[in-house]
Formats: structure tokens, sequence, C-alpha cells
């Protein structure tokens, strides 16, 4: 039977993440283009983070072979070819709620944040630049991790990580924090803003936050 690749257009994500602790995360990536060097970097990634899902923004191009594509939750970039895919081809976006904020996923070579009807404070999670960006415009949170496999910046490979509270940009070489953007205190959730005048963030040295903090759970 032929196969309408327009039949997996949009995939809307209804569930929510309940309770949640101020670091656990969501790693992103994006344009992978089947790259085994790229994938072992991201595995390390998911080894150091334990991210609740691993997120990507397209071009993934998977090898057949590599079990961690079909763990991907992904969208469709313009390097994709179905025949790829053993998992069913992936939707040109993605709508999600992420800690509580509205999120789009896509690729970024068909739309842009301004063809969504995106409230302030939410996130507009895209790739196809293969260049790490992170900005705040028209009150919409714009988030590209860039490449882990053919990096367009001097940061060389990259991947994101969406938190409660903010967004970073990491190094895959080393996972030191290129850059951070924090959500106004009015999108971070009551009980983290508690938690976070009580044990500020900052008041941690890396040996501390790293400690424990990245324990994986389940969705509620």
């Amino acid at each position: 039977m032929e196969k309408d690749s327009k039949k997996m257009i949009c995939y809307i994500d209804t569930d929510v993440k309940g309770s949640f602790m101020a670091d656990e995360c969501y790693l992103i990536v994006s344009d992978i283009h089947g790259s085994d060097i790229a994938i072992e970097l991201i595995k390390k990634a998911i080894e150091r983070y334990k991210p609740i899902e691993i997120l990507s923004a397209g071009d993934q191009c998977p090898n057949p072979f590599e079990p961690l594509y079909s763990e991907l939750v992904s969208v469709r970039g313009n390097c994709d070819s179905f025949y790829e895919y053993e998992t069913p081809f992936p939707p040109l976006f993605r709508k999600m709620r992420i800690f509580g904020k509205d999120c789009v996923i896509t690729h970024g070579d068909k739309y842009s944040y301004k063809d969504f009807e995106l409230e302030r404070g939410s996130v507009f999670i895209s790739g196809h630049t293969h260049v790490p960006n992170l900005e705040e415009r028209d009150g919409i949170y714009l988030f590209n991790p860039g490449s882990p496999s053919r990096p367009r910046s001097s940061s060389g490979p990259t991947a994101g990580l969406f938190l409660p509270d903010r967004l970073e940009i990491i190094s895959l070489l080393d996972f030191t924090q290129i850059s951070a953007l924090a959500f106004s205190s009015e999108n971070i959730p009551e009980v983290l803003q508690v938690a976070q005048s009580l044990f500020p963030l900052h008041s941690l040295d890396s040996s501390q936050k790293n400690q424990g903090s990245y324990e994986k759970r389940d969705q509620e």
C-alpha cells in the first residue's frame, strides 16, 4: 500500500508532566544525520543527565541497526527519507507540554514560531541551521540545540537541556554550559519558585548539583 507522508503532519501530545524536581530535564538534539560519532556523544549525555526523554528536531537520517533512534521523540527534517524509518515516519511538528509549558518542536525548514498561535512563555524548538541558539522573541522562547554531527559554529557538537526553570545549550565534548536562558518568574511553576528561594541553584557548586540530581523519574 502506498504510504502518504502527509498523514503524519502533526502529533499532539496531551500528557502533562506532573510533579518534578529542579534538576529533571529533557535532552534536546537535532541534525544527527546518521552519524555514529554523534550517536555516541548523545549516549554519553544520556548517561550523564538521565533525561526524562530525548527530543530530536529532525534530520535524524537513522541507521536501522542503531536502537537509540527508536527511543527519540522526533519530527521530520528535510533530509529524512521515509524508507530510512522502521518506526512510523515522524510528523512535521509536534505540540506538547513540558513542565507545564506549551511547546512546539519542528525542524525549522518549513515553519517558524510565527506559524503557530503560541502564547507568551511558550517554547519553540527547531533545528536545521546546525547553529545553537537561545533567545526570547515576542515573549516566545526560541531554542535550537545545534548539531552533534555537522556543527556550523565554533561551539562544536552541541545539544540542549530543557529544565523546569531554564533552557541550556551544552557542549557534547565536555558538557560545559555554552549558554542558558532562564524562564521569567511568571512562567515557572510556583512549587519550583519556592524551592529556588529556599535552595538557590547558584549556591550549589557543580559537584553538589550533579550528585544524585539526575535520577530518572517516570511520567505521571
